[in-house]
C-alpha cells in the first residue's frame, strides 16, 4: 500500500495594496487690497490697487452705505495687480461707507472709508 501524499495548498499571492498619492487641492484665490485711503469726496473718483494670488478670476468691488450700492464694478478674469476705479456719484449719501473686495465665492475683503460732501 503506497500511502497517498496531498500538497499543502499554495497560499494565494499578496498583492501589495497601492499606496494613495496625495492629489493637490487647488488652493483657493486670495486679493489683497493695498490700503485704500480713508476718505472720499462724493463726486469723485476711488482708485483701488489689487492684486490676486494663486490664479486668476473675478473680482467684485462694492461701495456702500447701509443698504444703498453707491458704487460697484466687476473685473473679469484678473490676475496679478489690477487698478479699479469706482465712480462716487455726486447724490452717495455721506458718512461711513463700506468698500467690499470679493474674488470669485472667496470670503470678501471688508474696509470702512468715509464719504465727504462733494466740492
Amino acid at each position: 500500500v503506497v500511502p497517498v501524499v496531498t500538497p499543502a495548498p499554495t497560499p494565494a499571492p499578496i498583492t501589495p495594496t497601492p499606496v494613495p498619492v496625495p492629489v493637490p487641492t487647488p488652493s483657493p484665490l486670495t486679493v489683497s487690497l493695498t490700503k485704500p485711503p480713508s476718505s472720499v469726496r462724493a463726486g469723485a473718483t476711488l482708485t483701488l490697487h489689487l492684486h490676486v494670488t494663486r490664479g486668476s478670476g473675478t473680482v467684485a468691488v462694492k461701495l456702500s452705505h447701509g443698504k444703498t450700492t453707491l458704487a460697484k464694478t466687476t473685473a473679469k478674469t484678473v490676475s496679478g495687480a489690477k487698478t479699479v476705479k469706482l465712480r462716487v456719484p455726486r447724490s452717495a449719501k455721506t458718512g461711513k461707507a463700506t468698500l467690499t473686495v470679493q474674488i470669485g465665492t472667496a470670503k470678501p475683503v471688508t474696509k470702512t472709508i468715509t464719504v465727504g460732501r462733494h466740492a
